[in-house]
């Protein structure tokens, strides 16, 4: 298909299913946003998506960032919707992101200065393409993703993710998304062994099996993690998450990573975070409204911010040069939960933090929620041990807490 070129209002034309050939010469395919009224090269916003470049959110970021003087692409991932090749999480995306910056840099309306952004599976391919040294790329700002894939979100403390790796491997199973409704999932989840799933759902998906097969963090998982490669990585990074996302740790290990290991001075002097009280998917992002609550809390109207406006300045900085301060800011800005405000930090941990342990105590019967188990700061003296009757057809729920796509 031949590019297309249509206009959206508000001085913002679009390029449609522009093609990238990469290495293998796989084309991928992207749309294009620029500034009608603006002319010669311009910083370029990157975007690479496995969820279809004409969603909405990506339309409304492509359409912001434009009007404030950028190009942006939104390409399609490997293997899904207009892009060609085939579709394998997380493996293709380091040589995908590094030569899709490169034909980017080498066009006609790219003055060279090339950012990206995106959240989760977008985060990560940032920091993937950063890990191999464009010379183009000179920033990323990743939402909601962390250091370590079997971490977060595949294997949390060692605990196959099954709700999760399940059903966005049977979402992601084609070039578009699928539906799953119509699937029995409590007989689904029941399955065993566990890597017969897939057969069950009468798929068959190699990258979920691979998954299952690798329950350890090995090289498998290592060749994908970013805290094994902090030190190629020379670029200033802004990331952007809640605390009862799945990846919030991952953050902050990030952060301090990068401090410490970060492969050029840059790198390791600008480093930001911004942490909200949000779940995975309510960081304030272009065309949706902050929201205040998490669950049943609301943390009020000094909990909403305008990320955007943070991201954008971050972009300026670094992509168009100018000096608007904030490579002089404190890194971390933090929402304290209970006080509900915002704080700035220059260290993680804050510098003055105070550990505290925690000791779990009961008198031999904290198996249940009437049980007569505590938490205490004192150790605990000799103590009869707890029991109970584990039955793995019925699990117990989740209610809350660090989880992924509320």
């Amino acid at each position: 298909m031949t590019a297309q070129s249509v206009f959206l209002p508000a001085g913002v034309e679009v390029k449609c299913d522009v093609k990238t050939p990469m290495r293998d010469g796989v084309l991928l395919s992207a749309d294009i946003y620029f500034p009608r009224d603006e002319h010669g090269p311009l910083p370029v916003i990157l975007t690479r998506t496995p969820y279809d470049n004409t969603q909405e959110r990506i339309v409304a970021a492509g359409t912001f960032y434009a009007q404030h003087g950028y190009v942006y692409v939104g390409q399609d991932a490997r293997g899904r919707f207009d892009s060609d090749g085939q579709f394998y999480p997380w493996v293709n995306e380091f040589n995908d992101g590094y030569d899709t910056i490169e034909w980017i840099g080498a066009q006609p309306w790219c003055n060279g200065n090339v950012g990206m952004q995106g959240a989760t599976y977008l985060g990560n391919v940032q920091w993937q393409a950063a890990v191999t040294g464009s010379r183009y790329l000179k920033t990323i700002v990743p939402r909601v993703i962390g250091d370590d894939l079997h971490e977060a979100p595949h294997y949390q403390s060692g605990a196959f993710q099954l709700g999760l790796n399940a059903t966005w491997a049977l979402v992601m199973d084609g070039r578009t998304t699928q539906m799953i409704d119509n699937y029995s999932w409590p007989q689904l989840f029941a399955t065993l062994p566990l890597r017969d799933l897939a057969r069950s759902a009468g798929k068959d998906i190699p990258f979920l099996q691979d998954w299952i097969a690798h329950p350890d963090y090995d090289d498998y998982w290592k060749a994908l993690s970013i805290r094994e490669r902090y030190e190629q990585i020379k670029i200033p990074v802004l990331q952007i998450s809640g605390w009862y996302d799945i990846f919030s740790a991952g953050i902050f290990r990030n952060f301090a990573g990068m401090r410490k290991r970060g492969g050029a001075e840059l790198a390791r002097e600008q480093q930001g975070v911004i942490m909200g009280p949000w779940v995975h998917t309510a960081p304030p992002r272009v065309g949706v409204p902050s929201v205040t609550h998490a669950g049943e809390v609301d943390f009020g109207m000094d909990s909403n911010i305008d990320v955007q406006d943070m991201e954008l300045r971050w972009y300026d900085r670094w992509l168009k040069g100018i000096p608007n301060g904030v490579d002089r800011e404190a890194p971390l800005r933090i929402f304290v939960m209970g006080a509900n405000q915002w704080r700035d930090e220059y260290e993680w941990p804050p510098a003055g933090t105070r550990y505290t342990p925690f000791y779990l105590s009961s008198g031999g019967s904290a198996n249940s929620l009437m049980g007569d188990g505590t938490l205490s700061t004192q150790p605990p003296a000799d103590e009869p041990p707890d029991s109970f009757t584990y039955n793995p057809a019925f699990p117990a729920p989740t209610l809350g807490g660090c989880t992924c796509c509320n």
